[in-house]
């Protein structure tokens, strides 16, 4: 599926909010245009390719995280690479933390990681 071309931004730190935005919107189609066609999302013992694997990848983080309330922590740019450390709240009182890190070139996501965890 082509997603629609977004109008191009130029700096990381825009299209990493762009991106976050989106994702806090569920918006899914949104989310997709944000990566490279080949693009790369890395989870510990799990990496997903394409908008394939894009779907994948936030069809299980969205199922996992159903309910959460997220917020950014901190978030460091420093040239096409973007460090996100986030938290998150449950109405039944469960946290989640999480660190994500981009690559992002071409105003498009190439190399996303993610590690988190929910008490």
């Amino acid at each position: 599926m082509a997603y629609p071309k977004r109008e191009l931004m130029a700096n990381p730190e825009a299209v990493f909010q762009r991106h976050w935005d989106a994702v806090q919107s569920g918006d899914f189609d949104a989310i997709a245009a944000d990566y490279a066609a080949d693009a790369r999302l890395m989870q510990p013992n799990q990496v997903h390719i394409g908008h394939a694997g894009c779907r994948a990848f936030f069809d299980a983080l969205f199922a996992d995280l159903a309910g959460f309330a997220a917020r950014q922590e901190s978030v460091t740019v420093n040239g096409d690479a973007v460090l996100l450390t986030w938290s998150g709240t449950h109405e039944d009182g469960r946290t989640a933390q999480g660190v994500d890190t981009f690559v992002i070139s071409d105003d498009l996501i190439h190399v996303q990681t993610l590690v988190y965890e929910i008490r």
